[in-house]
Parts: C-alpha cells; sequence; structure tokens
C-alpha cells in the first residue's frame, strides 16, 4: 500500500544527459547513460526531472550476478549509501503528556531543511556535509557532521550521551553531532560526537508566537532568510567509514569512500504563505476520534488507537500539488537503569492508508516494559510533492 501511488504512473520528457563507455575488468564493454524524465502519479502529484542511469552491454564487476545484452537496464545509481535533501513545512500543536491539556506554547509553526541520509548496508560511519546555510558559532561556513544511527546505538563511546536509543535501526537516518554549551550550528569542525552525541537531521527557523500576526510573520521568514539558505543551493555529502567521528574534526585527513553532490529544489514556504494560503494553519488538519486528554494516557499506559479523519491533502495555492504520504505514531522513554537521560527506546508505527486516503486508524502503543516511563508521544500525517518538500502536521505530548 505504502507503494501503491506508483501504480499506474506515467513517464515523460525523457532527455540523455550523458553517455560513458568503458571496458571492464574482465574485458567486456559497458555503455551508461544518464537520463532525466518526469513522472506523472495518478494521485495527481509528479515527480520532476527524476535522474536514473541506463546501462547496456556488460554490467561486469557491478553486480554479483553481471548480465550481458545489448539492451537498456536500468542500472541504479550506484550509490553506497542513500542520501537527498527535504525543505519542510510544519505545524505542531504541544500538549501535557501527563493531562493532555495545551501547553504554555500550544502551537508551533517551523520551515527547515533535512539531510537525509541512509545507510542499511552498514558500510558508513559518519558524513560531512557542506553547502549555503547559517554559519557556526565562529563564523564558520556551513556544514554537519552525521553519525551512523549504528554507532549512537552500539558505540561504547556513546553509551549514555545525547541520541543513545537502543532500538535505533540500521535503516533510520544518521543524526548530526552536537557541541556544547551552544545553540549555533554545530559545523562539522567543531562537532564533538563522542562527548556530546547526535540529535536531529535537519536545521531551520521555529516560530512559536504571533502565528497569525503578518508583522510578526514577515519578521520571522526574515529569520529563515539570515540563516543563508538559497534555492539552488549545491550540497555535497561526504561519506565516511572510519572512526573520525571519535574525536573532534576527526574527519581532517581522512578519505570518504564516496562523495555525492545534490541541488535544493527550492526553499519551503514562508511563514507569510503559511497563513494567507492556510497552508498548516489549519489546512490540512486532520480530527482524532479520541481527544488529546483521552490521548495521553494512551501513550503512557497499555496504549490504544485513534482513528484520524480529514487527512485528504490539499495542495497549497500556488505550490505543487501533495499527496498523503505518512501516517504514524512515535513514543519513546528512558530506559530503566539509565543514569540520567539516557540510554532510551524508542517506538514507531507507520500506517499507509494511500496516498487519496482520507481517513486512517493509528496505532499508539504504551509505555515500553524496558523504559521507566514515556517521556514523548506523538501523531503525524505528512504530505508529500513529490519533489522533496513535505508538508508535516504534528500532535505532540510532552
Amino acid at each position: 500500500m505504502e507503494n501503491a501511488f506508483g501504480v499506474g504512473s506515467i513517464r515523460s520528457n525523457v532527455k540523455v544527459v550523458a553517455e560513458r563507455a568503458s571496458t571492464n575488468a574482465d574485458g567486456t564493454s559497458r555503455l551508461e547513460a544518464d537520463i532525466t524524465y518526469d513522472i506523472v502519479f495518478k494521485d495527481g502529484t509528479s515527480a520532476i526531472g527524476v535522474e536514473s542511469t541506463l546501462v547496456s552491454a556488460s554490467t561486469a564487476g557491478s553486480c554479483a550476478t553481471p548480465t550481458n545484452s545489448s539492451d537498456l537496464r536500468f542500472f541504479g545509481n550506484q550509490r553506497k549509501v542513500s542520501v537527498s535533501l527535504q525543505q519542510r513545512n510544519s505545524r505542531t500543536d504541544i500538549f501535557d503528556l501527563a493531562t493532555g491539556a495545551p501547553a504554555s506554547t500550544p502551537t508551533q509553526l517551523r520551515r527547515d531543511i533535512r539531510f537525509v541520509m541512509r545507510d542499511p548496508a552498514n558500510v558508513a560511519t559518519y558524513s560531512i556535509v557542506t553547502g549555503p546555510g547559517p554559519k557556526g558559532p565562529g563564523g564558520q561556513a556551513f556544514s554537519l557532521k552525521l553519525l551512523s544511527p549504528r554507532i549512537l546505538r552500539d558505540a561504547p563511546e556513546l553509551a549514555g550521551k545525547v541520541g543513545n536509543y537502543s532500538n535505533w535501526q540500521d535503516t533510520d537516518t544518521f543524526r548530526f553531532c552536537r557541541i556544547a554549551g551552544s545553540t549555533a550550528v554545530p559545523v562539522a569542525e567543531i562537532a564533538d560526537c563522542a562527548a556530546q552525541g547526535a540529535t536531529g537531521d535537519n536545521w531551520g527557523f521555529t516560530m512559536s508566537s504571533n502565528l497569525a500576526d503578518a508583522a510578526a510573520q514577515k519578521t520571522a521568514d526574515t529569520g529563515f532568510a539570515a540563516q543563508g539558505w538559497v534555492p539552488g543551493g549545491i550540497y555535497t555529502f561526504s561519506i565516511y567509514a572510519d572512526d573520525g567521528w571519535k574525536t573532534v574534526n576527526g574527519q581532517a585527513g581522512k578519505t570518504p569512500i564516496a562523495t555525492y553532490t545534490f541541488s535544493l529544489k527550492r526553499l519551503p514556504y514562508t511563514f507569510v504563505e503559511m497563513y494567507t494560503t492556510d497552508l498548516l494553519a489549519n489546512n490540512p488538519d486532520f480530527v482524532s476520534s479520541l481527544t488529546p486528554a483521552e490521548l495521553a494516557p494512551l501513550f503512557t499506559g497499555t496504549g490504544g488507537t485513534t482513528t484520524l479523519t480529514g487527512i485528504q491533502a490539499r495542495a497549497p495555492a500556488g505550490g505543487l500539488p501533495v499527496a498523503l504520504a505518512d501516517v504514524f505514531s512515535f513514543g519513546q522513554g528512558v530506559n530503566i537503569g539509565a543514569v540520567g537521560s539516557w540510554p532510551r527506546t524508542r517506538a514507531i508505527e507507520f500506517v499507509s492508508p494511500g496516498s487519496t486516503a482520507t481517513t486512517a486508524t493509528v496505532p499508539i502503543k504504551g509505555k515500553n516494559p524496558a523504559t521507566i516511563a514515556k517521556n514523548f508521544g506523538e501523531i503525524n500525517v505528512t504530505y508529500s510533492d513529490r519533489n522533496g518538500g513535505l508538508l508535516l502536521r504534528n500532535w505532540d505530548f510532552q
């Protein structure tokens, strides 16, 4: 169901952007062609400028079971890890985990850029991402040091540090290493993974008050622009498989096993647009069959389910069409025996109602027996424009 939106899609506007002829180590020949194309999906969304590589003749040296044919075949991108960029807008309503009452800061709007790296083959330990963005505390050019969730989970040096979840999955995204005593960007040359742990995978600007005030929206947009993001900005992911994460600037002098470059297709919609077009302000919005006061004890107790209605995607005025992408609940708690706030155990429950669904029944896991208690819960609905643009609607309990 998760990929059902691809059924019946149409590919068009195919362009060959590069060709390479080569000879493999075994003496066989190979022809590769890099192409771009557009995909129109049945749900009304489109992926523009999709990149792919085709191969003809022999795939010797690249595949466990090589083939040799004059036919053109999809060759994949041959990357060692999965990497991408996302531009996101989100609205988060915040409730008290104990009672379900609205928090003192009940709603936040956010614009951010997400740096997505996954490594299911476990070949990488960390990555350095560079490109346009906010400067570090000493005026350093923007960069992040992204640490493998496998390292965060298993490395003795990370035991009890921020981000040390006992059940990270190898398919989870890499997280950026932190610096001590600052809210500034933890640029790669000063990030201290071993001492400070690692946290999120995105950076941006949050608006927490006067959300409906036009002047405040413009001020917040100015704050986001001042961070240095630019549409079309070029970002480079340098992938490493060594122990350079163990020391500050430990990547210096190390050789990456791969380097990948991406262009940021656009910036997230502005805070002004989020209100003038009703984007996430109330639309799209969902209704839960249970109130926040009824949901809170499910997170902290034995769990349960809630049914969300009104989750159908609604395209922002003047923006790209969007479709329902993900619906999930999330929770976490501090492990029994932890010294301080870490390690923790996390739980996430995805449901795949389909990209045009209007309702979804979402399971909520209660307290994990390995934890002292839940300290956070979330219900999320995410919409995608299939071009790296995401709209997130959250209910957070904390």
